[in-house]
């Protein structure tokens, strides 16, 4: 639809530089009596109507080549075309007065409707053009914040998680031994006399202790118990 609207605002320019180049000339009265046209007095209105109008071609030119600038400026010279065609029919219309009476109220009021047309037109399109922009920028948005909401609802969801998993990783551990109570053995201190505190044995350690105690009760002449019976 954009290189639609700046095709009505090249017919725009186009529009508006060539009747603007006319009224400029208004000083020549030759010019305007061959195109049949109505004499400005004073010239100098013409003129500044033709600056006006060169204006606008200015503007229209603008939008074309500037594509941030299309849809305001389309907008802006579509208002003031399809007004000026109102205008001229309701001149013609209800004052019988044209701005060229050689070529007959049927040939006026032709241009009048063409530029109430065009005008409304060029404002259609610049509305259908807004819309479908601000439709892409809300997509481009849309897509640009999705990571954004992703990251968002990952980190909302992890603290969950890790609420739900550390029950059962506590019920996966196995259950703690309980320690072994420490025995201390306590032997004489030949030099002074008293116990000396003896670090306990660890289980190989009572094992080799055993052994050792079997092996010497197995010996020729080594102390046995008393029997009873």
């Amino acid at each position: 639809m954009k290189p639609l609207l700046r095709a009505v605002l090249v017919v725009y320019t186009l529009l508006y530089l060539i009747v603007g180049l006319v009224y400029l000339a208004t000083p020549w009265t030759a010019l305007h009596r061959a195109l049949q046209l109505a004499i400005i007095e004073p010239a100098i209105a013409g003129q500044l109507l033709g600056l006006v109008l060169f204006g606008f071609a200015s503007l229209s030119f603008q939008g074309v080549i500037n594509g941030a600038m299309t849809v305001g400026i389309a907008r802006t010279v579509g208002h003031v075309t399809w007004l000026a065609g109102v205008l001229i029919l309701v001149w013609l219309i209800a004052l019988s007065m044209s701005l060229s009476p050689g070529y007959g109220a049927l040939f006026n009021a032709l241009g009048g409707a063409a530029l109430l047309i065009i005008g409304l037109g060029g404002v259609r399109l610049s509305r259908v053009v807004r819309r479908n922009e601000k439709a892409a920028d809300s997509a481009y948005a849309s897509q640009l914040a999705a990571p954004s909401r992703a990251e968002a609802a990952r980190e909302a969801e992890e603290p969950a998680l890790r609420t739900e998993s550390e029950p059962a990783a506590r019920a996966a551990e196995p259950p703690a031994q309980p320690a072994e109570p420490a025995v201390r053995y306590r032997v004489d201190n030949p030099a002074t006399g008293t116990p000396a505190p003896q670090p306990p044995l660890s289980p190989s350690e009572k094992a080799a202790r055993d052994e050792a105690r079997d092996a010497a009760a197995d010996l020729p002449g080594s102390p046995r118990p008393p029997f009873h019976g």
